[in-house]
């Protein structure tokens, strides 16, 4: 497979009001050399991001108290289905 593979997703910047594009989170996924593991891998990725931005993560402020979580959540990494070309906006 040739192509990158990421997870990208925007945030409202909380001056402007607008909707900022952030730092795509490759995490290691364009190491697998299936299709089939890379959206695997990547839906877990994308399951856990939605987490935390539904927890109040924001790259706005700091998160220091969210990121204290991040190692116990990635541990119990659970991949319950595949939903190809899935971003959050």
């Amino acid at each position: 497979m040739s192509k990158r593979w990421y997870v990208h997703f925007a945030f409202r910047n909380p001056k402007t009001g607008l909707l900022v594009k952030q730092t795509p989170i490759y995490g290691g996924a364009n190491t697998f050399r299936t299709k089939q593991e890379r959206y695997e891998i990547l839906n877990s990725y994308r399951k856990i991001l939605l987490e935390y931005l539904e927890k109040g993560l924001s790259p706005y402020v700091d998160n220091s108290i969210i990121q204290t979580d991040v190692a116990v959540t990635s541990e119990i990494l659970v991949v319950e289905e595949v939903i190809p070309n899935t971003f959050i906006v």
